[in-house]
């Protein structure tokens, strides 16, 4: 069978393209398939899908998973291997940066309402910047060329904002650098809120006691690396003298899934209650960061 490759296009012959389709159908995972890519066309499926490839000439052989699971498992995996192999997927954004730089000098600014409208100011610069067009060079003699904004990031944006859309891995097959705009977009319109609700949280929490359930004193020890040296057996017998209400079995259990028992609701509860204590840094730590934290399961 002769399969070439070149500049992005695959070039097979009519008979050939039939049998390797028929060979691609009967693969019935995602795994598999990405096997095949490897192994008939030497090609990293992920990085390669809306980057290195001409899709019209491999379109019988792009995986498209029929349910919303097989979306989110491909979309994770693409991702994920971008994270991996691409350093610059490992970057922090600009917004990332700018939130860090807050939670340092937020403490000594004389004056943190300007402050505070000086940094929203600069996220509201960085979205619109974001939804431009750009012109940059050009690959001929004949000059530049114009980009369009990044309208993948302002929707996300936009979408959080206004109605607190969160980016569903589920929902559509997107590429690497979509998803990342994506995140990117739900991760600033966050970025921006928690920023100008910062006094008002200070205002109506301080003092305030937090109550929190009994799985979530799990999570808050966890969280704060209490025992992290232990195996989980030692660890769950000495946390239920702290936590009487919950078996030692039952708090092993959690440890075993503690990633899962890290969801919204919990990771917000923990937050109001590190900022009621004037604790930010810890509570800075569960802020969704656009790297660490949406790294696939």
């Amino acid at each position: 069978m002769n399969i070439k490759i070149e500049h992005g296009f695959l070039y097979v012959s009519d008979e050939d393209r039939e049998t390797l389709k028929q060979e691609f159908d009967k693969l019935l995972t995602i795994d598999a398939q990405y096997g095949f890519w490897q192994e008939k066309f030497g090609l990293n499926y992920s990085l390669n899908y809306k980057s290195n490839i001409q899709e019209n000439t491999f379109g019988e052989f792009l995986i498209k998973p029929q349910s919303k699971d097989g979306i989110e498992e491909l979309n994770r995996r693409v991702y994920n291997d971008w994270l991996e192999q691409v350093p610059y997927f490992n970057e922090k954004s600009e917004i990332t940066k700018l939130l860090e730089e807050f939670e340092l000098d937020i403490k000594r600014a004389p004056n943190k309402e300007h402050y505070i409208d000086y940094v929203i100011g600069k996220i509201d610069n960085y979205v619109l910047d974001q939804g431009k067009s750009k012109e940059v060079g050009g690959f001929f003699k004949s000059g530049k060329i114009r980009l369009p904004g990044n309208k993948t990031f302002t929707d996300s944006y936009e979408g959080y904002l206004k109605f607190k859309i969160d980016f569903d891995w589920g929902e559509s097959v997107y590429s690497a650098y979509e998803i990342k705009d994506k995140l990117e977009g739900v991760e600033c319109a966050k970025y921006r809120i928690y920023v100008s609700e910062y006094l008002k949280r200070k205002t109506t929490k301080k003092g305030v006691e937090i109550e929190l359930t009994d799985a979530q004193k799990v999570l808050l020890l966890h969280h704060l690396g209490f025992c992290s040296d232990l195996d989980d057996t030692l660890k769950s017998k000495i946390y239920h003298q702290f936590i009487p209400e919950l078996t030692s079995d039952s708090i092993r259990t959690r440890f075993s899934r503690i990633s899962e028992h890290y969801n919204k609701k919990s990771k917000d509860a923990l937050i109001e209650f590190y900022q009621s204590i004037n604790y930010n840094e810890k509570a800075y730590e569960l802020m969704p960061q656009i790297i660490k934290k949406n790294k696939g399961k």
